[in-house]
């Protein structure tokens, strides 16, 4: 696995509060400059997998250091996962078995 080098600031407000589960797929808002949960509807400059659970209090961003940009991993444990992040993320390769 390969993450992100300065990893990312996660916006309390588009995650649900509490436990944020590992495997969470994100999308980076070029607006906020913040990573949010990846929607095919929204619209992104970056993108990466949370590697790292994290307790959102839905008012803090949370600073998270482990975010994966390239390597391999399990498509079943990942969560909203689409064909349109697949496409936007190359450098992951996507395990079934």
């Amino acid at each position: 696995l390969q993450f992100k080098e300065v990893g990312g600031t996660m916006d309390a407000g588009a995650f649900p509060v509490g436990l944020v589960d590992v495997g969470q797929v994100l999308g980076h808002n070029a607006t906020s400059g913040l990573f949010e949960p990846f929607t095919d509807a929204g619209t992104y400059d970056d993108f990466a997998i949370l590697n790292v659970d994290f307790i959102n209090d839905g008012v803090n961003d949370t600073v998270v250091g482990e975010l994966i940009v390239r390597g391999s991993v399990y498509n079943a444990k990942l969560i909203g996962v689409t064909n349109k992040f697949k496409a936007a993320t190359p450098m992951i390769r996507y395990v079934s078995e």
